[in-house]
């Protein structure tokens, strides 16, 4: 049985299409770690819309439901700080709340680029789910799922430290780490929640590894999930409804903070590299990851 599984979530018209192949991050990544690791790749669009229907109706309830999903996050965040936000916490309710309607519902749509918009964003949500269901199949303990836009070029230290993070005893591994540099936490309105964690990054430029007082997310395009915790995620994601259809870093926003409102999930155990050792491709250009934000 392998320590680890690496997922890659792509598609067939991808705008990064080495991503599946040796020079791609899962494939580099899986050559350099001591652990053993299975690699998958899901590209296949597997929303059926022969067993769910999608029309106007649920395109608008889509954007709806992203609205709240949003003011539901803002207020999460803010808990326990002073009314004085930050000027960076105001910039972030500001991109968070012009984000309701870009990604669902743009003014003006046809219905039928609503339903494209709904069915892209199901596939990629399902593509996630079908690794993690991997993963559990398979008995592996770790899971990390990077999407096909990632990049890194520190494969070595990355690896390095996901074997030493794997190693770790049960009793203070994080169960969930964000790895993506993708926003910074001033961009996302997270930096009041973050503090230094009980692990020192090593091997590359230098990177602050940080634990949240509440679990908070960076996209999901590259997180790292342990076995205490995936069973847990996967059979509260089951659970939830396919439509109204948000993207899948705000459903999975929606589940963390249910589980932080009930206590299930464990207080420290939510970590953030930073800056993240895989790049976000869409977001950021494909210069060298020395710590920059580009």
């Amino acid at each position: 049985m392998a320590d680890l599984l690496i997922g890659l979530v792509t598609h067939a018209r991808s705008r990064f299409p080495d991503s599946a192949g040796p020079q791609g991050a899962v494939a580099r990544i899986a050559a350099a770690m001591r652990a053993d690791v299975t690699t998958i790749t899901c590209s296949d669009d597997l929303f059926d819309a022969d067993q769910t229907s999608i029309a106007q109706q649920e395109v608008d309830a889509s954007a709806r439901d992203y609205s709240r999903v949003q003011r539901e996050w803002i207020d999460y965040l803010a808990q326990g700080r002073s009314t004085r936000a930050s000027r960076g916490f105001q910039r972030a309710i500001g991109r968070m709340r012009l984000q309701a309607a870009e990604t669902i519902h743009r003014r003006g749509s046809t219905t039928q680029q609503g339903v494209a918009s709904l069915t892209r964003l199901l596939n990629i949500e399902l593509a996630h789910l079908s690794l993690m269901q991997a993963a559990l199949d398979g008995g592996t303990p770790w899971t990390l799922i990077i999407e096909d836009d990632a990049v890194c070029d520190v494969v070595e230290s990355l690896a390095s430290n996901l074997d030493r993070i794997m190693a770790l005893p049960a009793s203070t591994r994080p169960w969930l780490i964000n790895l993506s540099c993708s926003f910074t936490p001033s961009e996302l309105g997270t930096e009041h929640l973050l503090q230094a964690a009980p692990f020192t990054w090593q091997g590359d430029t230098a990177r602050n590894v940080l634990v949240a007082r509440r679990p908070v997310t960076n996209t999901v395009c590259a997180n790292l999930y342990s076995p205490d915790f995936l069973p847990m995620l996967l059979d509260r994601w089951r659970a939830l409804p396919l439509v109204p259809v948000i993207p899948i870093d705000w459903k999975l926003n929606r589940i963390l903070m249910d589980m932080h409102r009930t206590g299930e999930f464990a207080a420290g155990r939510c970590w953030t590299v930073e800056p993240g050792p895989l790049v976000q491709g869409s977001l950021h250009s494909s210069t060298p990851n020395t710590g920059r934000h580009s």
